[in-house]
């Protein structure tokens, strides 16, 4: 991931462009000018994301190549020189938490550094939040530091599984897994997949597809069976996220849903359909891989498109709707909603498949785009206290729920609230009955 520092005038939008480069990075700078930029960065930011990638192609990077050749050496059970091990650092980490490295153009490494215990005054809080100790790291530096425990046993305990028959996941595979107090290393293979600025129809099927796989393999999961993934999956669930609850405006439909925003998580919490999901689905998050096959000298040969799907530290127990809401604010503008209502359809099918073939019933499509609405309105909550994109969309959804639960005016409190969704949407409504 490539962190960019907005300037001063886009404050509210805090946008800090996250370019996921670190597993295929074109060596030169005229292709990555052929990268579309994503629908909601503006022009001036996705230049400078190219010119920094550029210069970080010909880096040596901070990783020490002796250091290299020992972690290939591990993994391949092969001694390695130094002097025969090409490093290129290609990303730096979120929140400069480490950086991403590539390996002899075929091992990526993620090394994340922890940040350090050191005595300081603790940072204000909102009042939801537990108040930590001089000496502990602030709120978002644990939160952070979690993500990647959660990432590393995801890698460690679940990729296996998912690569496997009968998951099939395309999946980055772990090849040396490293953790300790001070940090964590990753070493996995490199994904052969591209990107793409926006999903049209066929990569959004693809990614639906690939993220009904993961959900199917899950379907059912308890709080016990996490086994280190998140206790809560997604990055901006309410307990996560109290701060910019706390920053919420007041008036408006922005405000009715801060009165609705426990409501909202209460209900998604309670909600009959749980799984694991990826928690940070946009289309960055993707690669695609178009396969070429020539059933026979008659047939007309085809190709298919797959999805690989990387970037695991908020992979936990949710309803699939808040992967889905995600994946498509992400890509908004890309399609109309009944486009949105066929790719809903086709991603209901193939769950359904998959939850069949392991004896399990599936939910009624029904279920699935009445817990979609509240997952919308959910990622509202946090982006009208965190910054907006995608807002044509999430604020038109938003609203036309709330207009259920309010009739257009607010209600008297938080429980008035609380009382309307749970009546209007019970969260066993068709979650195990199949259409």
């Amino acid at each position: 991931r490539v962190q960019i520092n907005t300037p001063p005038s886009s404050t509210r939008l805090q946008l800090q462009l996250r370019l996921h480069l670190h597993l295929q990075l074109p060596p030169r700078r005229r292709e990555l000018r052929a990268i579309s930029p994503p629908h909601c960065c503006p022009r001036m930011i996705w230049k400078a994301a190219l010119a920094f990638s550029a210069g970080m192609a010909n880096r040596k990077g901070g990783l020490a190549v002796g250091h290299a050749a020992q972690l290939l050496t591990e993994i391949d059970k092969v001694p390695r020189a130094a002097d025969d091990v090409r490093v290129q650092e290609i990303a730096s980490l979120w929140s400069g938490l480490g950086a991403v490295y590539l390996l002899d153009d075929d091992v990526v490494m993620k090394h994340i550094k922890f940040p350090s215990l050191g005595r300081r005054e603790p940072a204000a809080l909102p009042e939801q939040q537990p108040r930590r100790e001089p000496d502990a790291r602030s709120f978002s530096e644990q939160r952070d530091v979690d993500s990647y425990q959660v990432e590393a046993a995801f890698y460690a305990l679940h990729a296996p599984r998912l690569l496997a028959p009968p998951v099939s996941l395309d999946l980055p595979r772990p090849l040396l897994v490293r953790s300790d107090d001070e940090g964590i290393t990753l070493c996995m293979s490199r994904l052969r997949g591209n990107s793409v600025g926006r999903l049209d129809r066929e990569h959004a099927r693809a990614a639906l597809d690939a993220l009904a796989a993961l959900h199917a393999a899950y379907w059912g999961v308890e709080p016990s069976e996490l086994d280190g993934l998140q206790a809560q999956g997604t990055f901006w669930h309410l307990d996560n996220r109290a701060e910019e609850l706390s920053l919420m405006p007041r008036t408006g439909w922005e405000g009715r849903l801060f009165l609705a925003a426990r409501a909202l998580d209460e209900r998604l919490k309670a909600d009959s359909m749980q799984t694991c999901v990826h928690g940070d689905c946009k289309n960055a998050n993707f690669f695609f891989l178009r396969q070429s096959s020539s059933p026979g000298r008659l047939k007309e040969s085809h190709t298919a498109l797959s999805a690989q799907m990387f970037d695991f530290q908020y992979i936990g127990r949710a309803p699939p709707s808040k992967d889905l809401a995600y994946l498509f604010a992400s890509t908004e503008g890309s399609y109309t909603e009944w486009v949105e209502d066929e790719l809903l359809a086709h991603y209901h099918q193939v769950l359904s498949a998959a939850l069949i073939e392991r004896g399990i019933q599936p939910p009624r499509l029904e279920a699935v785009k009445l817990s979609l609405q509240i997952a919308y309105a959910d990622l509202a909550r946090w982006m009208s206290g965190w910054g907006w994109w995608a807002k044509p969309l999430l604020s038109q959804r938003t609203c036309a729920l709330l207009d259920k639960l309010d009739g257009g005016k607010p209600l008297a409190d938080e429980q008035a609230y609380r009382k309307a969704l749970f009546k209007l949407f019970p969260p066993d409504y068709g979650g195990q009955l199949s259409d």
